[in-house]
């Protein structure tokens, strides 16, 4: 597990996520990922959790952007 700061643009969050053993966390640093922001905090291995990073398949694909700015809506 990772516990990872996100810019959501007007705020920052941690969120914990299980992709460890598929990303390096160098792999991480800068990377624009989508992030679910809108679920309820929970607790996750004693660490606070207050989003979901969006990844698709058995191997974790992250979805991420390239040109959108921090805390931009999903339209």
């Amino acid at each position: 597990m990772y516990k990872i700061q996100v810019d959501l643009g007007e705020e920052k969050r941690q969120v914990i996520a299980g992709i460890k053993e598929l990303y390096e966390e160098k792999d991480l640093l800068g990377k624009k990922v989508i992030v679910v922001a809108n679920l309820e905090e929970k607790e996750i291995f004693g660490e606070k959790s207050q989003g979901m990073i969006l990844a698709a398949g058995k191997e974790a694909d992250l979805l991420t952007v390239e040109k959108a700015e921090s805390g931009s809506k999903i339209s």
